[in-house]
């Protein structure tokens, strides 16, 4: 017999899951849109999830894997990495939240604000599954894939949750300057908050005035996941950030000073 592990790590149906457009989105809104998603899939065995809003990368996450589909995560997503999914494993179609124009069967997350009617399904998936593959950048050649496995995803980001002394009756904001495709972004913007009961910051903000207003704008205990060159632009910028409960860098080399000032 299979080993289930449950896509969240809370099962309370009004605690909220994200933050998107200026208000908290619950986990009854959540998997009212993953059923609802799952249910326009096209019968494919691989879907590629080019989602750049957190939250519609998440639903579109959990609707293909109800539907035993393996999610690709390219980290590019050039016209040109595209067609060499397409090589490299047929059945493919897009998942995307916007209305840019692909070369490919493309499939739109949509997101039905406040619906929470859905039939009750426990979101559990077998540990052995393969949830999703990554993908190197390709810097030094063609990409290199990682299949990752749903046990190792869920262990990895409830493990991280704990590490930071997360989580509670009052759950944080996970805000990201990282991409969810990316392995860092993934596991620490996406898997952290899904299993550690945190919500997600639906933005991604590249620019320091981006992740100032992004931060600014939940009232919630907030925590940053970002990358060395982003907290040095944000330095550099002068631009005041709001209070922070925790910021966590990707492991790219990071001088203690920069952390130190940072930290600050």
């Amino acid at each position: 017999m299979k080993t289930l592990i449950p896509f969240l790590g809370h099962c309370d149906e009004t605690r909220p899951l994200a933050w998107r457009g200026g208000r908290f989105v619950s986990v009854a809104e959540f998997l009212a849109d993953v059923q609802a998603l799952a249910q326009r899939l096209p019968a494919r065995s691989h879907a590629v999830n080019l989602c750049r809003d957190r939250y519609c990368f998440a639903v579109a996450l959990a609707a293909a894997m109800t539907r035993e589909q393996i999610s690709l995560l390219p980290a590019s997503q050039a016209m040109q990495s595209l067609r060499e999914l397409q090589s490299e494993y047929g059945s493919i179609f897009l998942l995307v939240d916007d209305d840019q124009v692909r070369d490919g069967e493309t499939v739109c997350v949509g997101t039905a604000a406040g619906n929470t009617h859905c039939e009750p399904v426990e979101l559990a998936f077998a540990a052995d599954a393969i949830a999703a593959v990554t993908f190197t950048s390709g810097s030094t050649g063609r990409p290199v894939p990682s299949p990752k496995q749903w046990g190792a995803l869920a262990l990895g980001g409830t493990t991280a949750a704990l590490h930071f002394g997360l989580g509670g009756p009052s759950p944080c904001v996970v805000i990201g300057t990282v991409p969810p495709q990316h392995m860092f972004g993934l596991e620490a913007t996406v898997m952290m908050a899904l299993r550690g009961g945190l919500i997600i910051h639906s933005e991604r903000p590249f620019f320091p005035a981006d992740v100032a207003a992004a931060v600014a704008s939940v009232a919630a205990d907030r925590v940053l996941v970002s990358t060395p060159v982003h907290l040095r632009t944000l330095l550099a910028s002068g631009i005041e950030l709001p209070a922070l409960q925790l910021v966590i860098s990707a492991t790219a080399p990071l001088p203690e000073a920069t952390a130190r000032e940072f930290e600050a």
